[in-house]
């Protein structure tokens, strides 16, 4: 609520599209360019921290491939006094290296993951274990599912495990959209809507009764029908979010690129990137994912339903 006012406070960083796994709705490691190096990467955080990003996610790819990811980490928590939010597919996820991330002063971590059974590449149950011990040295823990057609009927199940453990639990629907990180194949989405809605209200339910479930409650009562459709677009004239590409470029969301690096403009006012958000939105075919209800509209409902789930943890 507060960004949608004063500009974004959020943004979520590609630190590198290589990754060690190849998920079916990812096409991120698809797309070869150069990581920034560690100083670069420095440089792109303080021009963001100066433009109020205060909540960092750093994602891929596979962040934990990089062997200055605890620097970086660092910098944004300890130097720049901001929130570092870690998202991993903790295949190479230890206790040393979750010490390592704690000392770096990570506050959030998060744990891609398919299923707690066979389904899919990420479905080793001994990450719920990391996540508690992660919680133990004083880091917020979460693990993240996309929903699809292979496993929803696992998804209540995983849910409840991963609840029943103080973990929040976080989804998104699959999406098709084929740009730089959704995968085009539109068999994975779930076609049975009714199947979807009930699967929502068990959510719903379980949001109230534990405050452990992440999606906003706009998310879990949204149109299906948007979802369908995919008709939605961001606002091409504000910047709710940003996104930074793993080679320093603004990204008006996670699917399309600009031209624009970080390090080469003042401020988001700078024409050259009001022009490219806007024409890139205006070639979109359109989009659903959290943002129209998480990112870009966020009702007072849903503020104090994340405010409990943070009272919960």
């Amino acid at each position: 609520m507060i960004s949608s006012v004063k500009g974004p406070l959020s943004t979520s960083l590609f630190i590198t599209r290589k990754c060690n796994l190849n998920c079916p709705y990812c096409r991120a490691i698809r797309h070869k360019w150069k990581d920034l190096d560690t100083d670069k990467w420095f440089s792109v955080i303080d021009k963001l921290h100066a433009w109020g990003i205060r909540l960092y996610s750093i994602t891929g790819g596979e962040p934990m491939i990089r062997k200055d990811i605890c620097d970086i980490i660092d910098h944004i928590s300890h130097d720049r006094k901001a929130v570092p939010w870690l998202i991993s597919n903790f295949t190479t996820m230890t206790e040393n290296t979750i010490n390592q991330l704690a000392d770096a002063g990570l506050l959030f971590l998060t744990a891609s993951l398919d299923s707690l059974t066979e389904i899919g590449v990420k479905s080793d149950g001994s990450v719920l274990d990391l996540l508690e011990y992660a919680k133990s040295k004083g880091i917020i823990c979460s693990t993240i599912t996309v929903i699809h057609r292979d496993n929803i009927h696992e998804i209540p199940d995983i849910m409840h495990k991963i609840t029943e453990r103080g973990i929040i639990f976080d989804t998104g629907f699959f999406q098709h959209v084929g740009g730089l990180f959704s995968s085009s194949e539109f068999g994975l989405k779930v076609q049975d809507f009714a199947l979807l809605e009930d699967l929502r209200k068990q959510m719903r339910t379980h949001k109230l009764k534990t405050g452990l479930v992440a999606p906003s409650w706009g998310y879990l009562n949204s149109d299906l029908n948007m979802y369908q459709k995919m008709n939605w677009k961001c606002p091409s004239e504000k910047d709710t979010f940003l996104v930074v590409n793993n080679d320093g470029r603004l990204m008006p969301c996670q699917e399309y690129t600009s031209n624009i690096n970080v390090l080469d403009i003042e401020n988001l006012n700078d024409p050259n990137w009001r022009r490219e958000k806007a024409k890139i939105v205006n070639h979109c075919t359109g989009c659903f994912y959290g943002c129209y209800y998480q990112k870009v509209n966020i009702s007072p409902l849903d503020a104090l339903l994340d405010l409990y789930t943070m009272v919960k943890i």
